[in-house]
């Protein structure tokens, strides 16, 4: 029953999804540490810190990484330079590419934790 549930994607496809969720997902980040004062009583923050997470490990990003350099048709310029600004990275110093660094993609998605 289960390899019903499967649907055939696309690697372009694939990545197009990755980087709608890192962008998402700074997005999120961005409005849980505007409410992160705030005295939330349910598990909201804690449920989405962890999910969060999931989406700062160190494949995720090489991920992005090989997206980003590829050039791939699968992300057009303006996702590629909204991934760019959000979480730093291809700032072209020598004329290679630069990628982005996990510990700057979890900094960015660090949602602090309520007191």
């Amino acid at each position: 029953m289960l390899e019903e549930q499967w649907v055939h994607m696309s690697n372009a496809e694939a990545q197009q999804r990755l980087v709608k969720i890192m962008l998402a997902a700074a997005v999120i980040a961005d409005n849980m540490r505007a409410l992160s004062a705030a005295q939330i009583d349910d598990d909201l923050s804690v449920n989405l810190q962890a999910a969060i997470e999931k989406l700062s490990v160190p494949e995720i990003t090489a991920s992005l990484n090989r997206v980003l350099q590829s050039g791939s048709p699968a992300i057009d310029e303006r996702a590629s330079n909204e991934l760019k600004r959000i979480f730093g990275g291809d700032q072209v110093i020598t004329g290679d590419f630069e990628p982005l660094r996990n510990e700057r993609v979890k900094e960015i998605l660090r949602i602090p934790r309520a007191a």
